[in-house]
């Protein structure tokens, strides 16, 4: 018979992967549950230079989901629907890019272990995209990107941490706001370019 913490912990986690999966995370993920307050949007108000990742590790089925937005100026350099040549094309090589999750993320390993992980189908939510359901996520003017990335592994427990490669390849990015989940224990962090990197 499970112990009663260990029932609170599974079901804090399942709750957890719930409110991922619609969108909504606790706005203190790191706070005793109950003592958090009711969970809000996931999504942030627009800051130019910032970005934010969600993300669930879950250990026991060697999967992971990340969920990453930020402002579309940081990867495009505008925030207008591209005209000329140079805006088009800019625009179509960043669309190429954010399919590819490696030039975002690096997965750290531990010491002679292997993952073996691999990154299936991104779903993408972009700036001055007119296909129903595919328009992305606006304040006002401003233009956000809205990237979901998903993970399977053959043994997630072989991954220690995270680096942010996409300090090195988004446009004026200073800051990423984490918060996240790694089997039970939860996230919640702020990266810079200067510390682009942390551990579970």
């Amino acid at each position: 018979m499970k112990k009663p913490r260990e029932i609170t912990l599974r079901a804090m986690y399942l709750n957890f992967l719930f409110l991922f999966s619609v969108g909504f995370f606790p706005p203190a993920v790191a706070a005793d549950a109950a003592k958090a307050p009711a969970a809000k949007k996931s999504l942030a108000p627009h800051v130019h230079g910032e970005g934010n990742l969600k993300f669930v590790f879950d250990l026991e089925k060697n999967v992971a989901e990340l969920s990453f937005e930020f402002p579309a100026v940081q990867v495009l350099g505008f925030e207008h629907k591209p005209v000329t040549q140079s805006e088009i094309s800019i625009y179509n090589q960043t669309q190429v890019m954010l399919n590819e999750p490696k030039s975002l993320f690096l997965l750290l390993l531990k010491k002679n272990e292997k993952s073996g992980c691999v990154f299936g189908k991104s779903s993408m939510s972009v700036p001055f995209n007119d296909k129903k359901g595919a328009k992305a996520h606006d304040h006002g003017d401003h233009q956000d990107y809205e990237l979901q990335y998903k993970l399977t592994c053959k043994n997630l427990k072989a991954v220690r941490g995270l680096r942010i490669s996409a300090f090195k390849v988004l446009f004026n990015f200073e800051k990423l706001k984490v918060e996240g989940l790694v089997g039970s224990k939860p996230y919640s962090l702020v990266l810079t370019q200067s510390k682009d990197e942390f551990e579970f």
